[in-house]
């Protein structure tokens, strides 16, 4: 067979395999691949992403556009019903948190920390009134950022309170791992409090 013919034969094969692969549209995690699909859409930029399993619902922030403005509310989907809903009573609604030991869910906003009813399916005021909430966060014990600040504080007994090793810091973002090591960043870095040294968070 002459080399023109073998090669017009290989790219008519590599033609037809070409046009038969199979495009995913999914992700892997950990090594297993699953289906993506659209759930919801509608919402500007949805964040702080909380999904409650014994109910169905997600929660979410989202922002919310006007003429002039950008601000942002908390939205619950139910997953197999597709159906959604606004969260009322939370101005400003920007961050969740899940405390699943107790399950309760709680949103952070322009004006305090507000913990979700579910005979109600809306937000009832829970702490800190006046504060504007960056994030919360729940592991053992319940967290929260201010903002502007970006201080950290800790519900202690009734009330919230600065977390004394971390005053002199800002904090954007914080996290307790399972092992109870600390997470947190700011505009500088990303850092790590182990355990077994003096654990300031927990």
């Amino acid at each position: 067979m002459s080399d023109k013919i073998l090669t017009l034969l290989i790219l008519c094969l590599l033609r037809e395999v070409a046009c038969e692969m199979v495009v995913c549209n999914g992700l892997v995690f950990r090594q297993v691949y699953y289906d993506r699909e659209l759930l919801f859409h509608g919402f500007g930029k949805p964040s702080s992403l909380v999904i409650h399993k014994f109910s169905g619902f997600l929660f979410f922030s989202h922002t919310i556009e006007s003429s002039t403005e950008i601000d942002f509310g908390i939205s619950s989907c139910h997953i197999s019903k597709r159906t959604c809903s606004n969260i009322t009573g939370v101005p400003g609604g920007f961050t969740i948190a899940y405390d699943q030991g107790n399950d309760d869910i709680f949103f952070g906003g322009h004006d305090g920390i507000y913990k979700y009813n579910f005979l109600t399916k809306s937000a009832d005021f829970f702490a800190e009134n006046g504060k504007s909430i960056w994030s919360l966060f729940v592991k053992r014990k319940f967290y929260y950022i201010q903002y502007p600040s970006q201080k950290l504080h800790v519900y202690q007994g009734d009330n919230f309170v600065p977390v004394a090793e971390a005053v002199n810091y800002e904090i954007d973002q914080f996290f307790i791992s399972k092992l109870r090591d600390v997470y947190y960043s700011n505009r500088t870095a990303l850092y790590k409090v182990e355990k077994f040294r003096k654990n300031p968070f927990s």
